[in-house]
């Protein structure tokens, strides 16, 4: 029994070596993997720090280009009003002159091209007495018995 006993002894202490070395073994696997993913992860995460850091100076760049293009127009906006009110005005009489299109149709059509700013509507049906005018101007008085007729 003895030597049974130590038969079993000695298997007891091979299977405990190559379980204690079949676990080191993974346990070193473990540690591998670990380590891999670990770097995978420091690398991903400098990635990601990379493209937030890209992505913010498009931003930048856009940001300042969009002012920039902003400032262009309101300066070229600037630049076309003054153009527009040296043309518009005559420099021989000081008062705005006309277009060239304005001087060709006349006052009437003038009028109906544009809308004025009080944009007034003229009742045309409305009948006015004009004589009321031309008899003041010949009789040189007026009275409000006048107004009746």
């Amino acid at each position: 029994m003895a030597e049974e006993e130590n038969i079993t002894q000695e298997l007891h202490g091979h299977l405990t070596q190559m379980l204690r070395t079949t676990l080191s073994g993974g346990l070193q696997m473990t540690e591998q993997r670990a380590r891999r993913r670990q770097n995978e992860a420091e690398a991903e995460r400098r990635i990601a720090a990379e493209a937030a850091r890209q992505l913010e100076e498009r931003k930048r760049a856009e940001r300042e280009a969009n002012a920039l293009l902003a400032q262009q127009s309101i300066t070229r906006e600037g630049e076309e009003r003054t153009a527009f009110a040296h043309e518009a005005i005559d420099p021989e009489v000081g008062l705005p002159s006309p277009e060239p299109e304005e001087q060709i149709t006349g006052s009437c059509e003038r009028a109906e091209m544009g809308s004025s700013a009080l944009d007034l509507d003229m009742d045309t049906d409305m009948e006015l007495d004009l004589d009321l005018d031309l008899d003041l101007d010949m009789n040189g008085s007026f009275s409000t018995t006048d107004l009746g007729r």
